[in-house]
């Protein structure tokens, strides 16, 4: 019985040393992976939205925008930031079409664009996937 014993604890040991380093390299390679899509989702959107707010001198974007985008890229990641940033312009639109035909807002006027990034962030956080691919399937890349 010490001896069944003794072979088991060698074949553990034997076959946690050969699984173990493999579980671990994958698991590493997927999260910087992520980190990476992450990364690059949150400088695609920063760099796209400074460059707006340095084109127009802020009379498009401001930078606080240009400061969430880059958040946003980094809560929802590549490519769903995409979508983010997609639906932010067109809540925005059908909002300020809406104050303008409404007469509490005149063309030209400003409003915060902040709260329709926000709220397309939280959309797309719950229903990003399925956007993206009917986005994809509309624009023909599937």
């Amino acid at each position: 019985l010490l001896i069944l014993g003794l072979l088991q604890t060698q074949v553990t040991i034997s076959l946690t040393a050969q699984i173990a380093p493999n579980l671990v390299s994958t698991q590493l390679q997927t999260i910087l992976f992520a980190k990476i899509n992450t990364i690059v989702a949150a400088v695609i959107a920063a760099t796209a939205f400074f460059t707006i707010v340095y084109l127009t001198k802020e009379k498009a974007l401001g930078g606080g925008d240009a400061k969430l985008a880059l958040f946003i890229g980094l809560l929802v990641g590549w490519p769903l930031i995409l979508v983010a940033i997609f639906l932010s312009f067109i809540l925005g639109a059908i909002v300020g079409l809406n104050l303008i035909l409404l007469r509490l807002r005149k063309f030209g006027q400003r409003i915060a664009f902040g709260p329709f990034m926000c709220v397309a962030a939280i959309i797309t956080l719950f229903w990003g996937e399925k956007l993206f691919n009917w986005y994809s399937l509309v624009l023909g890349f599937r």
